[in-house]
C-alpha cells in the first residue's frame, strides 16, 4: 500500500472474476481493479453504445462503455448507437489527452461513437466522434482513459456527436447542454456475486464502514476561455466516481427501485471560478432525484480535505468522510481519493432520500417511512449489495462555438469493507 493506515483491507477470501493473472477481483468484501487488465475484455462482456436505451442489455452484469449526447444528422430513433475502435484521430493522442498510453490494437480496448447507422444521414456515416474511451492492460502504466470533447476542432469542424441541446434529451429539459462518457462495471447481485460491504466487521453495526478508493488523473482540460461565449449559462466539466447499491430483500418484496447512488466529484471545473474555497454551494453535499435515471436517488457532493466530513446542506446529517485528496480544480496526476461511509451515514442518506420522496422533513421520518421505501430490512447491513461502480466525465457546454474538453484516466478502483 502507498500509505500506512489503521485499517487492514478486507481482501481475504477473494473470489476472482478471472484467473489470478488479472488485476480485477470481486468478493463479498471487496471489488478491486488495478491497471487495465480486464477479464471483461477477454470474455467479451463489454457492451458499448451511445444513447443506450435497452435495459435488458444495459442492466446485465458486465462492463459498459456508454456515451450520451446529441447525434447531429441522426433522427429521433437513433438509440443504442454504434461505436468504432478506429477512425478517430484522437486515439493516437491518447497518452497526452488522458494520461493513459494507447495500447496496441488487439491488446486493449478503444471505443468512440460512430454515425454508421441507418438512423443517421449518409453524410455522417463515416464520422467517428472526438470523444472516446480506451483501455491499456499494462500492469504499471495501464488503466482506463476517457476523453470528452465538445465544440469545433482546430479546422472549425464539429463532430456529429455533441452535447444535448439547450432543450435537453428528447427536448424534455433533462441533461440540457451535457455530453458524457462513462465506464461502468455492473455485478450479478441477484446471484449475490457482489460485495456486501457493511455486512462484515466486529464493530457495532452503525460503525461499520465501506471505503471507496481510486487513483485518478486529469491530463488535459479546456473551458474555452480563449473564445468569448454568448451565453450566461456556465461552462463546466466534471470527473466523477459513481457507485450504486441495492437492498436485495426490498427488491424481492416490492419490485420497487430499492436502490440509490453515491456520486463523488473527484474533479470539477467551471468557467469564472478560480477560488473554490469561496463557492458556498460546493462546500456541502445533498440528495437529488435524477430525472435522467427515472428518478434514481443520488447522494452527491464534493470531496473535502483529509479527515473532513461532508454534510447534507439542508438537514446537516453527515453523508461521508474523506481520507485522501480533496476534489481537484486543476490538472493532476495519480491522486489518491479515499471516501468512507459508515452504516450510520448510509442510514442518514436513506432518511434524506425518504424525506424527499415522501415530502416530509428528515427529522420527521420514522422507521415505518423508511420501510415503505426501502423494505422491511432497510437497516440490515447484509441486505445492501454493491450493484455497480463507474467512472464518468461530463461536460456542460451551452455554446456550440466554444471548444471545451476534459481528458483523464483511472488506474485503480476499490470498494471494500473496512476491517479494523
Amino acid at each position: 500500500m502507498r500509505e500506512m493506515t489503521q485499517y487492514v483491507y478486507g481482501l481475504a477470501l477473494i473470489w476472482f472474476i478471472a484467473t489470478g493473472s488479472h488485476a480485477e477481483s470481486l468478493s463479498t468484501q471487496a471489488f478491486q481493479l488495478k491497471g487495465g487488465q480486464l477479464s471483461y475484455l477477454e470474455r467479451n462482456e463489454v457492451y458499448s453504445a451511445w444513447n443506450a436505451n435497452d435495459p435488458a442489455t444495459v442492466l446485465k452484469p458486465g462492463m459498459k462503455v456508454m456515451f450520451f449526447g446529441r447525434a447531429e444528422g441522426c433522427n429521433s430513433r437513433a438509440r443504442n448507437g454504434p461505436v468504432k475502435n478506429y477512425g478517430s484521430s484522437r486515439f493516437s493522442q491518447a497518452s497526452e489527452l488522458t494520461g493513459i498510453p494507447l495500447a496496441r490494437e488487439g491488446e486493449g480496448g478503444r471505443w468512440a461513437p460512430s454515425g454508421d447507422t441507418a438512423h443517421c444521414q449518409k453524410s455522417v456515416h463515416d464520422e467517428v466522434a472526438d470523444t472516446f474511451v480506451h483501455v491499456n492492460k499494462d500492469p504499471v502504466r495501464g488503466g482506463i482513459g476517457i476523453y470528452t470533447y465538445t465544440g469545433p476542432d482546430q479546422t472549425g469542424h464539429s463532430s456529429f456527436f455533441r452535447p444535448y441541446s439547450k432543450r435537453g434529451k428528447n427536448e424534455t429539459g433533462v441533461n440540457a447542454s451535457i455530453e458524457g462518457a462513462f465506464v461502468i462495471f455492473r455485478f450479478d447481485w441477484k446471484k449475490e456475486n457482489t460485495v456486501r460491504p457493511w455486512a462484515t466487521g466486529s464493530e457495532v453495526v452503525d460503525q461499520r464502514k465501506v471505503e471507496f478508493r481510486t487513483v485518478q488523473n486529469v491530463a488535459t482540460l479546456s473551458l474555452g476561455e480563449e473564445i468569448t461565449t454568448n451565453t450566461s449559462d456556465p461552462i463546466q466539466a466534471k470527473q466523477q466516481l459513481i457507485s450504486s447499491f441495492i437492498n436485495r430483500s426490498c427488491f424481492l418484496e416490492t419490485k420497487k427501485l430499492c436502490q440509490f447512488q453515491y456520486l463523488f466529484n473527484t474533479a470539477v471545473y467551471r468557467s469564472g471560478i478560480t477560488n473554490w474555497d469561496s463557492v458556498k454551494w460546493f462546500k456541502e453535499g445533498g440528495v437529488f432525484l435524477d430525472p435522467g435515471q427515472k428518478g434514481m436517488p443520488v447522494v452527491r457532493g464534493p470531496i473535502k480535505r483529509k479527515g473532513e466530513t461532508i454534510k447534507d446542506s439542508q438537514s446537516g446529517l453527515i453523508l461521508y468522510s474523506s481520507l485522501g485528496e480533496p476534489t481537484q480544480h486543476m490538472e493532476f496526476r495519480d491522486k489518491v481519493f479515499r471516501m468512507q461511509v459508515s452504516f450510520a451515514q448510509l442510514k442518514n442518506a436513506l432518511t434524506i432520500i425518504t424525506a424527499k420522496l415522501l415530502r416530509k422533513p428528515p427529522n420527521q421520518i420514522s422507521s415505518e417511512d423508511l420501510s415503505s421505501i426501502f423494505g422491511s430490512r432497510w437497516d440490515d447491513p447484509s441486505e445492501w449489495l454493491l450493484l455497480s461502480v463507474g467512472i464518468g466525465q461530463e461536460i456542460h457546454n451551452p455554446d456550440e462555438n466554444v471548444r471545451v474538453f476534459l481528458g483523464g484516466g483511472v488506474r485503480e478502483v476499490q470498494v471494500h469493507s473496512v476491517i479494523n
